[in-house]
Parts: structure tokens; C-alpha cells; sequence
């Protein structure tokens, strides 16, 4: 009855251990995080099958390669910095961190709207495709990271009231509704973004809209209705003219 499996920065002694194998099924964590494991067979199907995982960090595994299948029992998911493939898995609804950095994932990120616990979700370096995902209904709050993609479309409306953070840089989305009183920090750079300037949501900490195709002047009620000043606010390499205004005096910290 092994209750967890935890190698984390004790890298193998070869370049490049095969993980073959699942332990014991009773196992709930298993931690590989920097250990040189690889796939070459790609991941054990059987990790789908134990029915006590909650946690599986493998981050920083660059020769594990292949795709992944996911157990519904899951709650934590850390995978950043390996070389998956193909679809992201089906995600199981206990899921409430979610870290597949720079991997080498393919197609759409699909719905979150049953991920009702969800905090963290992390997909970015990969040709991803299609729009940004739907959210998890009612009060969830997620710090939301994607970014360096091939994802098109406008932000949704959903996403500036129930994610504290949203950091959708280097993708191709052409609009975001703003107003609300989220996201504190709201990253919108080198995307496909025209139009005027986005108002900046009322608790806004850092605005970043750099690199799109923002034009016309710098309007007196672009900060107007902030309950908090902005500390950082980026916005060159759009099409924007004009002075800066002098109504923006007392919401810029």
C-alpha cells in the first residue's frame, strides 16, 4: 500500500530512464519532477487507472514524450517542460491546478466549464488552435495562463469576473470585453487586438496591451471607475496618438 512515490530532483543516474510501470494502486501522489525519465513507449496507459492519484508531477522531463491519459480522481497536474503530444487529455472534473507548460500539445483547449474547483490552468507553448476554452460557472477564481499560441478569437466576457489573473500574451485573439472588476493583473500583448483602447477593469494591478492594433487617441475615461491605482500599464507598438491625459493623473501609481 504505497501512499506516495516522490523522486523530485534526483535525476537517474543514466541520461535517460524509461518509465515503465505503475506502482501499487493504492499510490495517491507520484512526484518525478528533473529525474530524466523519458517514454519512449509513451506514458503508461495504466496510470488512468489507479483510483487514488490525486497528484502527478513530472515537470522538467525533457525526453518524456508521448500522450497521457488522466484518472478521474486527479487534482493536481504539473507537466511543464516535457515533450507530450497529440490532444490535451480529457480532464477529469476533480482537477484544480493544471501545468502543461511548453509541451508539444496539438488542437483545442477543451471546455473547463465542469472543472468546478479549478485555481490554475497553464497551457502555453504549443500550436494550439481555436478558441479560449470555457470557464467553470459560479464564483471560481483562476489564475489563468495562455499563452504562445495559434488560438484566435475574443476573450469572453466570462473571463475578466472569474479569473484574478489572466495572462494571454503572444496568441492571435482580436478582442476583449473589459469592465468588470477582474482580472488584478490583465496581459493582452502581441496579439491581433484593434480598435480603441480596452477600458481597464476597476481593480486592475497590471495592464498590458502592447504589440496589437490599438488606435486613435488615448481617451480621458480609459482609467475612469479604477477603485485602485495601476501600477503597470504597457502600451507601445500599437497605432495610438495624441497626449497623455491628464484625467489619468490620479488612478497611475
Amino acid at each position: 500500500n504505497l501512499p506516495s512515490f516522490t523522486l523530485n530532483g534526483v535525476p537517474h543516474p543514466s541520461p535517460s530512464h524509461t518509465l515503465t510501470g505503475v506502482p501499487d494502486t493504492s499510490v495517491v501522489a507520484i512526484m518525478l519532477r528533473s529525474t530524466n525519465i523519458n517514454s519512449a513507449n509513451g506514458l503508461p496507459s495504466a496510470l488512468s487507472c489507479l483510483p487514488y492519484l490525486r497528484y502527478l508531477e513530472l515537470g522538467q522531463n525533457p525526453s518524456l514524450t508521448g500522450s497521457i491519459s488522466l484518472p478521474s480522481t486527479l487534482q493536481y497536474l504539473s507537466t511543464p517542460g516535457c515533450v507530450l503530444s497529440g490532444t490535451l487529455p480529457d480532464l477529469p472534473t476533480s482537477l484544480a491546478y493544471i501545468n502543461m507548460y511548453n509541451n508539444e500539445l496539438s488542437g483545442t483547449v477543451p471546455s473547463l466549464s465542469g472543472l468546478a474547483g479549478l485555481g490554475y490552468f497553464e497551457v502555453a507553448g504549443a500550436p494550439l488552435t481555436g478558441t479560449l476554452p470555457s470557464l467553470p460557472t459560479g464564483t471560481t477564481f483562476i489564475y489563468m495562463i495562455i499563452s504562445k499560441t495559434q488560438i484566435t478569437g475574443d476573450v469572453p466576457a466570462e473571463y475578466s469576473t472569474r479569473c484574478t489573473a489572466l495572462w494571454l500574451s503572444s496568441n492571435r485573439l482580436t478582442g476583449f470585453t473589459s469592465g468588470a472588476n477582474f482580472p488584478f493583473y490583465l496581459d493582452l500583448g502581441l496579439n491581433e487586438i484593434s480598435g480603441t483602447l480596452p477600458a481597464v477593469p476597476s481593480y486592475t494591478l497590471w495592464y498590458d496591451i502592447s504589440q496589437n492594433g490599438v488606435s486613435g487617441t488615448l481617451p480621458d475615461t480609459f482609467l475612469q471607475g479604477k477603485q485602485i491605482p495601476l501600477y503597470f500599464l504597457l502600451l507601445q507598438k500599437n497605432e495610438l496618438n495624441g497626449t497623455l491625459p491628464e484625467a489619468w493623473g490620479s488612478s497611475l501609481n
